[in-house]
């Protein structure tokens, strides 16, 4: 069960059908492929949080990464999957695994130094937040026009908070199986559907970068660098609609997993190396299972 803890705030600045993978020369973004459950029956949630994402972010406020002070969810990992369903506690032995893809020596890392408890929970939200934009066509493809299903009308996903933490825990045993398999993407999806799903889901994937990953030495271990790699590859999904990826020429998987009717729910996994790769998840649900992983909350703490 997700260890659920509250810190104050520091100012300091379930069937799986696989679509077929291919690989490149050239950098990529994300991961070619989706899994996908069987579709399954849709649980109804409710389309609002009352305790939102957003209204949170507006009521701690911040300033280039400053955080007033109040509580925060940690969301860091403890462990990570070896395969899928295999958890392993703590982050990976550095003697066991095999250092390709710019991967120095003992340099598996939850959360970086550089980035507080409190900013890996906006993280979380933000990742949350920025998928729920595309639903409601706040953002749209790059070409200006408009999906279907988000003219028809989606609901916007429910932050399932208490997943938050084994989403990273996968996202870590991803980025240690793609570095010890020749880097790229080759972790995509390998320990997927470890963590709680109900009703069907997806997976979507964007590979590591920076920190030596396709051989870009910047490391991505600030809240804005995060930030920023995120939009860019969400973009990229998004766009896989209108064919204008040119890494997934024909791919429709990411796009469609993003704005399938058939989610209600999602979380998001962060992993880093300590050189600054970072490997990002976004794990879709059909509902919240609370029996498996209780939504986070520190209200009244």
């Amino acid at each position: 069960r997700l260890k659920k803890l509250c810190l104050p705030r520091t100012m300091f600045a379930t069937v799986a059908v696989v679509s077929t993978s291919l690989s490149w020369e050239e950098p990529i973004l994300f991961d070619t492929t989706t899994l996908h459950h069987l579709p399954a029956m849709r649980a109804l949630l409710p389309t609002t949080q009352p305790n939102g994402t957003r209204s949170r972010r507006r009521r701690l406020g911040s300033a280039r990464g400053a955080r007033t002070a109040a509580v925060c969810v940690d969301h860091t990992a403890d462990g990570h999957f070896s395969s899928r369903g295999s958890h392993v506690a703590g982050a990976p032995d550095p003697k066991a695994a095999g250092h390709q893809n710019g991967v120095a020596a003992g340099s598996y890392i939850f959360r970086p130094p550089t980035i507080s408890v409190c900013e890996l929970e906006q993280l979380h939200s933000y990742c949350v937040d920025r998928i729920n934009m595309y639903r409601a066509g706040t953002l749209a493809f790059s070409d200006g026009t408009v999906d279907s299903n988000v003219a028809a009308g989606l609901s916007p996903l429910v932050e399932w908070s208490g997943n938050h933490r084994c989403s990273s825990r996968m996202a870590m045993g991803d980025l240690l199986f793609s570095n010890n398999n020749g880097g790229g993407c080759q972790g995509g999806h390998h320990t997927s559907f470890s963590c709680p799903t109900k009703g069907g889901g997806g997976q979507n994937t964007c590979c590591a970068r920076g920190g030596g990953a396709f051989n870009d030495a910047t490391p991505v271990v600030t809240f804005d660098a995060v930030v920023k790699y995120l939009d860019h590859c969400l973009q990229g999904m998004w766009d896989e609609g209108i064919g204008l990826h040119p890494y997934t020429p024909g791919m429709k998987g990411h796009w469609e997993t993003m704005r399938s009717p058939e989610h209600s729910a999602v979380s998001c996994g962060f992993a880093w190396t300590a050189s600054g790769a970072v490997w990002l998840s976004q794990d879709f649900s059909g509902a919240v299972d609370e029996s498996a992983a209780p939504q986070c909350s520190c209200a009244g703490k």
